[in-house]
């Protein structure tokens, strides 16, 4: 009897809260975005987080590979290596630099167009 007691007046208690709040949920109509909105955020999203990003990990590892050159200046195949590597780090930095700004140069096209 108890149990019972008590399980109806938390659920009394539940529902007199939902009830309670209930205006505080639905107090205003959540905005309908459009496609250029969204664009518009994933725009700014990679270049706020992306551009930032992908410039800190080129340095990183330019600043490794720089680091290991002068570590392995006494073994010439080791040094090769690193040199090897030093150019394929260009290479992306580059290839990413030049995605970023082939993005940006079609997206201020297509804002020019508008």
């Amino acid at each position: 009897m108890f149990n019972k007691r008590k399980t109806l007046i938390i659920m009394l208690l539940v529902v007199s809260l939902v009830a309670l709040f209930a205006h505080v949920a639905f107090a205003e109509q959540l905005p309908n975005p459009s496609a250029k909105d969204l664009g518009d955020k994933i725009i700014k999203l990679v270049q706020d987080v992306g551009e930032p990003l992908g410039s800190a990990v080129v340095f990183a590892t330019l600043l490794f590979a720089f680091f290991r050159l002068a570590v392995t200046s006494g073994n010439p195949t080791e040094r090769a290596k690193t040199v090897q590597s030093l150019l394929y780090i260009v290479v992306a930095g580059v290839g990413l630099g030049g995605a970023l700004f082939l993005a940006g140069f079609i997206m201020g096209l297509g804002n020019n167009l508008q």
